[in-house]
């Protein structure tokens, strides 16, 4: 909760100076609009729980490359800096493992328990983009940073094995996660349409339930589109 907040602290002061800044651009210039490829790597920790109390926890851990795609609009405010507000949405997001839970000498007659949790991801992104120099043909290259609102669906099922019997059970809620993004970009200038390559790292940790913590590398390519 620390990092979100110290994250949303910086973007509001950042945000602030930007506004506070002379614009040089032109009012027909500021809006543009821009949506994209990205290839993403991502890392989910934490736990879920079967019963309601939190008491049965199931620790988990996943790895896994994405392909998806965003979009989103941006303000142009002066040439060196941007807002926009993104959005991207991933999913088959999942876990899945099972725990011998039989005493028998016979290993072909154990008992197990099965854990399955799927979920996928709608993110809001808003950031600040700052390049380098005021002409984009001289140095195209921009920073980014900015801060990252997730909502998450979640199932999660539980098997359990017994000897005369197989009980089924699960949950499903939604969770939101929150932290923050930085990278570094480079914006190739056409005229009207321009393109941007941008390589991104952020993380989250849930807010509102406890239990996940992610980090993410991200590869994106995305036309931009001045209105």
């Amino acid at each position: 909760m620390k990092t979100i907040g110290f994250a949303a602290v910086t973007l509001f002061f950042l945000i602030c100076s930007i506004v506070s800044q002379t614009s040089e651009v032109k009012y027909e210039d500021r809006i543009y609009l821009k949506g994209g490829y990205q290839r993403s790597f991502h890392i989910h920790t934490g736990y879920i729980t079967k019963d309601p109390a939190g008491r049965q926890r199931r620790s988990f851990y996943t790895e896994a490359w994405y392909d998806n795609f965003s979009g989103g609009i941006g303000y142009r405010h002066t040439n060196k800096v941007s807002i926009e507000v993104l959005y991207e949405f991933i999913d088959d997001i999942g876990y899945a493992d099972k725990q011998n839970r039989g005493m028998k000498e016979n290993t072909h007659e154990n008992l197990y328990s099965y854990v399955f949790s799927e979920f996928s991801s709608h993110e809001v992104t808003m950031r600040s983009i700052v390049y380098v120099n005021n002409d984009r043909t001289e140095n195209p290259v921009y920073f980014v940073a900015g801060l990252t609102l997730t909502l998450q669906p979640v199932d999660n099922r539980f098997i359990d094995e017994y000897e005369n019997r197989t009980e089924y059970s699960g949950n499903s809620y939604s969770r939101i996660a929150a932290g923050p993004v930085a990278g570094v970009g480079i914006y190739w200038d056409f005229g009207p349409v321009g393109f941007e390559t941008e390589f991104t790292f952020g993380s989250k940790v849930s807010v509102n339930r406890k239990g996940l913590s992610e980090t993410s590398m991200k590869l994106s390519i995305s036309p931009v589109l001045r209105l």
